[in-house]
């Protein structure tokens, strides 16, 4: 029996996922940003069409392509995830994954897993449910709002128990183990003796991988702001050299302050290298969550 992974391998492991799947997965990684875009602009594109051709017709036709589009986009990404899902499951059960194909359609396992969800969710709720009833039943009181807010604070490390012991339901059921209240009972025996562990391998990691992903974007902030502040700063100039005709212009020229065309392209290159960095640390974490929750869940069954 091996020792459950530590939280040091793990990590390690959903690095090398981000480096070893990006290309293979990025057919299913990609449409989480390909469908909200193309949701949007439809609903853009018909808005502004709306402002010319007032009327109930488009109206309805406006409500009809909203629900439509947003059931379309809903469904795309929950086959985008379980695909994604499948593949990480496989890699990280070290399948070998120039041969391996999927054994079901992602959209196959839908009602599966919302049935995992609904009854996961149960307790949650009734936990939830428990912690507002003095509020719900003592209303205007202070005391009840008071006891409410204590129960709610004594809910969150219940809450965190229950999620962690169900938390390989649904892998286990993507996994073609198990299916309904059985993959919550296996998940339950995989995870029960040490659901501190568990968490720990949960909660860390992803952690580490949101601060990793603010350093990121703040050090991106920070050179825009530079860039930002440099532009303003050199039209600022211009114009107050304009203020005072030719000759501030010829001193202006004279001091190299840097504006005009060369200053915009520079902030155009920033936002498309920003953007082209926030859709690839978005991918990145997709495959590290992914990768780490499926290499945990093998951790898990070999070590049970």
């Amino acid at each position: 029996m091996k020792p459950l992974i530590s939280i040091g391998d793990l990590m390690s492991f959903g690095f090398q996922a981000i480096k070893d799947t990006w290309k293979p997965t990025l057919k299913y990684s990609v449409w989480f940003f390909i469908l909200p875009v193309a949701y949007y602009i439809v609903l853009m594109t018909m808005a502004v069409g709306g402002a010319f051709t007032p009327g109930v017709g488009f109206g309805i036709a406006f409500l009809f392509v909203y629900f439509a589009g947003l059931i379309a986009l809903v469904l795309g990404l929950i086959w985008a995830a379980i695909g994604l899902f499948q593949y990480m499951i496989a890699y990280a059960g070290g399948a070998n994954m120039k041969t391996w194909k999927p054994k079901k359609s992602p959209l196959s396992y839908v009602p599966g897993l919302l049935w995992i969800g609904i009854l996961s969710a149960l307790p949650l709720l009734g936990v939830m449910i428990v912690a507002t009833l003095p509020v719900i039943l003592v209303r205007d009181s202070a005391a009840g709002v008071l006891l409410s807010v204590l129960l709610i604070i004594i809910a969150i490390p219940v809450l965190i128990w229950i999620g962690t012991l169900f938390s390989q339901a649904q892998i286990m059921f993507l996994n073609d183990e198990a299916r309904g209240i059985d993959a919550i009972k296996k998940s339950i025996t995989l995870v029960q003796k040490r659901w501190g562990a568990v968490f720990g391998r949960i909660f860390v990691p992803t952690l580490v991988f949101m601060l990793v992903l603010m350093a990121i974007q703040m050090v991106l902030v920070f050179i825009g702001v530079i860039l930002f502040v440099s532009l303003l700063g050199g039209w600022a100039a211009f114009a107050g050299a304009a203020s005072h005709g030719r000759e501030g212009l010829d001193a202006l020229r004279g001091a190299n302050v840097g504006f005009g065309i060369v200053s915009i392209l520079i902030l155009v290159a920033y936002a498309v290298v920003a953007f082209i960095v926030g859709i690839g640390t978005r991918i990145a974490q997709l495959l590290y969550q992914a990768g780490i929750s499926a290499k945990l869940f093998h951790s898990l069954k070999e070590s049970k």
